[in-house]
């Protein structure tokens, strides 16, 4: 004997089969709408290494950190200058108020701060801050906080070599010129020729 399904059934079955819809369209739509409020995580800048990086007009610097024993010893600042810009830019950096080096990073070129193959290396006179701490540092007029890192590995190729910064020599290739006041002005070199540094006057 066939049963049959009364009109009220049929209709309240027609009713649970339309809410589950929708609860599932409704489910459907709130993940996928998490694709359209979401950012793209390859998209997203962040520092994948140890140091900082920040932008001064069309410099980008990469990976800023600085290499020190003890607070107020001598460091070493670590990273990189890259021009995406069309013409020179120089980039003049400070640490605590004092000038530190005046970079000239060609358009279109990286240039390293410190370059441990080569040993010039971008000295700090007196590091404001202990290792494991942050310490302040200007690059032209874009402010950014840099991890000051012991010279353990894989840092000690940057260990600080003193205080005294005429032993020093810049590290972006061309000519270094230590001043009375510590700065460093570097120029970059097509040929690649190591730095030379003179005297000042």
């Amino acid at each position: 004997m066939t049963r049959r399904t009364s009109p009220r059934a049929a209709a309240a079955s027609r009713y649970q089969r339309g809410a589950a819809a929708l609860v599932l369209a409704a489910a459907t739509l709130g993940l996928s709408g998490c694709q359209w409020t979401s950012p793209v995580t390859t998209e997203l800048q962040y520092d994948a290494a140890d140091g900082t990086s920040t932008q001064v007009g069309d410099v980008h610097v990469l990976g800023a950190l600085i290499i020190s024993s003890a607070e107020n010893g001598p460091g070493t600042l670590v990273g990189a200058l890259d021009n995406r810009g069309k013409s020179t830019a120089t980039v003049p950096i400070t640490v605590a108020g004092v000038s530190v080096a005046k970079v000239e990073v060609p358009a279109g070129e990286r240039l390293k701060l410190s370059d441990s193959a080569s040993g010039k290396l971008t000295s700090i006179p007196k590091v404001p801050a202990p290792p494991g701490a942050m310490t302040e540092v200007m690059f032209g007029d874009a402010r950014a906080e840099l991890p000051v890192l012991g010279p353990n590995a894989p840092y000690e190729k940057y260990a600080p070599r003193g205080s005294d910064s005429s032993t020093e020599t810049g590290a972006a290739t061309g000519t270094a010129t230590p001043s009375p006041t510590t700065s460093v002005t570097t120029s970059a070199n097509p040929n690649n020729a190591p730095a030379t540094m003179s005297p000042s006057s």
